[in-house]
């Protein structure tokens, strides 16, 4: 469903243009909004017209008031014919979420309705077939997380589950756009959660010709250490990661099967022929084989590029680390762990 169709839809719930617009963008990238990110989207700074919109939401049932401190409220998409409606109905921005999170969501919205001149990717599956069929990486390199339902073994994967924004930023003057990733620290004491969403995103970053990694706070606290963080993971604009232990074994294994098919068994002792008998049992089947007639062709170079492109460094692969401090501090969550909540 493209974004046209999904205001279409929503007009016919009863909302005017921008208030579809505007719902619609809230709904798929946070699942929460308040009503001055409404009059920042029309580009007013007072009137009538927030409340009007979450008077029209609420009433309609589409969206709940959450009652915060300061006597501050947001609102929360609800409604499963509301996400119908945008073609999403399965969409976890409906679920009910902690406090963390909300807050998470509406620093991720501010920062994309400030940046309204990229095209950002709204859901699970445009984030998927940007990067499988535009970009060409496969669906395996993805940031995954896999859900097993219950009394069954059959198992979902889910992929950025996180909902973090990612973008296309505006061509530049040479006509490219480079991908724009966003982690949102809601108010963290400490860069772990970056340092881990860096790894998950790793084996996608490195088949990636460039990207700019932006580091979302509403304080810069975090910003130094975060920015070393990347700096370590990248080395220099060109990323580095460790390779596959178990490939250097496949290939120390390939070596010493070629040998053995030709009869050269100066080089076996009794040790290396039980590991050779041992890795033959662990590197059987159809794959093995295949990779095994690469390497013969084209050595151990092929068999890392198809394995393990991540363990050589791809000077081509560049990605940029950038900080963004959001003008919103959102005290009225207090902070993480105060239970100030009450549902209104």
């Amino acid at each position: 469903m493209t974004h046209l169709e999904r205001i279409a839809n929503l007009k016919t719930l009863g909302y005017t243009d921008r208030e579809a617009e505007f719902l619609c963008v809230a709904a798929l990238h946070s699942g929460y909004f308040v009503r001055r990110q409404f009059l920042g989207f029309t580009q007013r700074e007072r009137g009538k017209l927030d409340a009007r919109l979450a008077d029209k939401a609420v009433g309609s049932g589409h969206a709940k008031a959450l009652e915060f401190r300061h006597n501050r409220t947001v609102y929360s998409f609800c409604s499963k014919p509301f996400f119908e409606a945008i073609g999403e109905v399965d969409n976890r921005n409906r679920r009910r979420h902690e406090v963390f999170t909300i807050k998470n969501r509406l620093i991720g919205l501010d920062f994309v309705l400030k940046h309204r001149d990229r095209r950002f990717f709204a859901t699970e599956r445009e984030k998927v077939d940007y990067f499988r069929e535009t970009a060409g990486i496969e669906v395996d390199q993805l940031p995954a997380k896999h859900y097993r339902a219950q009394n069954s073994p059959a198992c979902t994967a889910r992929y950025f589950v996180d909902k973090f924004p990612i973008a296309l930023s505006p061509e530049s003057s040479t006509g490219d756009s480079a991908v724009e990733f966003c982690y949102v620290d809601e108010g963290l004491h400490s860069t772990s959660g970056f340092r881990t969403y860096v790894e998950q995103y790793r084996p996608l970053f490195m088949r990636l010709a460039g990207f700019r990694l932006i580091y979302v706070a509403t304080h810069p606290n975090n910003f130094p250490a975060a920015a070393r963080v990347f700096e370590k993971f990248i080395g220099n604009g060109n990323i580095r990661i460790p390779e596959d232990p178990s490939v250097p074994r496949l290939l120390s294994y390939f070596q010493a099967r070629a040998l053995f098919e030709r009869r050269d068994m100066a080089s076996f002792d009794q040790a290396k022929l039980i590991r050779f008998r041992e890795d033959r049992k662990s590197f059987s089947g159809e794959k093995f084989e295949a990779l095994f007639r690469i390497w013969i062709d084209g050595g151990d170079a092929e068999v890392l590029r198809i394995l393990s492109p991540e363990s050589a460094t791809r000077s081509e692969s560049r990605g940029t680390f950038h900080s963004y401090l959001s003008p919103f501090r959102y005290e009225l969550f207090g902070t993480l762990t105060d239970g100030n909540r009450r549902v209104a």
